[in-house]
């Protein structure tokens, strides 16, 4: 699979399945796990920066210097590190997006964790 492919894809499932979700809502908060090259991070932050909205990105890897967007706040942690993301985050979000580590007992942890949010 070329990486071409991959980004388009991943781009089309992002755009379908979340973005139009978004694009009629104003000041909501989103919360994103992973944000490796920052592909969907940067997406967030357009939606972010039109709607008055806020992202909240983690991730074990520091991306911290990736953007500078007051919309968005990096989480330089482990996303089941819950006691000091809960320190930072609010209670409620509109999306969750989960694309860390995607090993099904871990994904099923952080879901039940979030899910209430």
């Amino acid at each position: 699979m070329n990486n071409t492919f991959y980004k388009d894809d991943y781009l089309r499932k992002l755009n379908s399945f979340m973005m139009k979700h978004l694009e009629s809502k104003k000041n909501v908060n989103i919360l994103e796990f992973g944000v490796r090259k920052g592909i969907s991070t940067k997406i967030f932050l357009d939606i972010c920066k039109n709607s008055g909205s806020k992202l909240y990105s983690v991730d074990v890897d520091d991306y911290s210097n990736l953007f500078n967007d007051p919309n968005w706040t990096f989480i330089h942690t482990r996303d089941d590190n819950f006691n000091e993301i809960e320190k930072i985050i609010p209670k409620k979000f509109e999306i969750i997006y989960l694309d860390s580590y995607h090993e099904p007992n871990h994904v099923e942890k952080i879901i039940y964790h979030y899910y209430p949010k």
